[in-house]
């Protein structure tokens, strides 16, 4: 069961907080390590990556690729300032 929850995320994917105090704040994801993901997100960028437990994120239906650290930071602030993604 481990192995199909890490694999579920990939670098670029975009989820959403489901527990903790940031719930429902959008990141990208920039990397795994075991079951903790390392997200880039409004608060956070990509200066200071967020360290989320798989199990506290959920994936939604976007995906970036190759975009620049600093369109990234634009990505993430307009989902959040939305608050769904499209």
């Amino acid at each position: 069961m481990h192995s199909a929850t890490s694999s579920r995320y990939k670098v670029g994917d975009v989820v959403k907080s489901t527990a903790g105090k940031d719930v429902g704040t959008f990141y990208v994801v920039v990397d795994r390590c075991g079951r903790f993901l390392y997200l880039a997100g409004p608060k956070y960028g990509m200066k200071r990556l967020k360290r989320k437990n798989m199990k506290h994120v959920q994936k939604v239906n976007m995906h970036l690729d190759k975009l620049l650290f600093k369109e990234v930071d634009g990505v993430l602030k307009k989902l959040n300032e939305r608050g769904r993604v499209a």
